[in-house]
């Protein structure tokens, strides 16, 4: 979620069958050993650099740390939260990546012991803080209510024989 003056975004993102800790599966090779955000205008067709990282190396969630990471007590994957601040990212900003970001050129890639470069990745769907929803659905209610008066005054006028 990016917030309304764009100077920070929050994400949470549920990831299963990798191994969180290491232990909750036998095979090494689901151990989860990194998770970063890539971006670039290429990246819906070309692998793209780190951007953010959040997990793993490099970590850039640092400005504060706000990153949590929270194992399935049952199962294999587990649920990360975090937020990237103004001051962060891997050689460059949120404010940098806002264009990649919105434009749907921005993914979240998930790199496990097996392989290095990349287990699964998700891209990013922006959604708008509860205050924009908000506004949205009290234009809409407005939008709806007076498309109704309107059309209440059209039927008024008409008589039934």
């Amino acid at each position: 979620m990016l917030n309304d003056a764009m100077t920070s975004m929050t994400m949470s993102v549920t990831i299963f069958n990798i191994d969180f800790t290491g232990l909750q599966t036998a095979d090494v090779n689901d151990n989860l050993a990194a998770a970063h955000i890539h971006a670039s205008p290429t990246a819906t067709t070309v692998n793209a650099p780190v951007v953010w990282g959040f997990f793993g190396s490099p970590f850039n969630d640092n400005n504060p740390n706000d990153t949590v990471v929270t194992p399935f007590a049952t199962g294999v994957g587990g649920t990360i939260t975090g937020k990237w601040d103004a001051p962060e990212g891997n050689g460059t900003t949120l404010t940098d990546q806002l264009a990649n970001i919105l434009s749907g050129n921005s993914y979240i890639n998930f790199h496990t012991t097996q392989y290095g470069g990349g287990e699964t990745r998700g891209f990013l769907q922006i959604v708008p803080e509860p205050s924009t929803v908000l506004l949205f659905g009290t234009g809409f209610g407005g939008l709806l209510a007076l498309a109704m008066r309107r059309h209440r005054r059209s039927g008024a006028a008409v008589e039934q024989i």
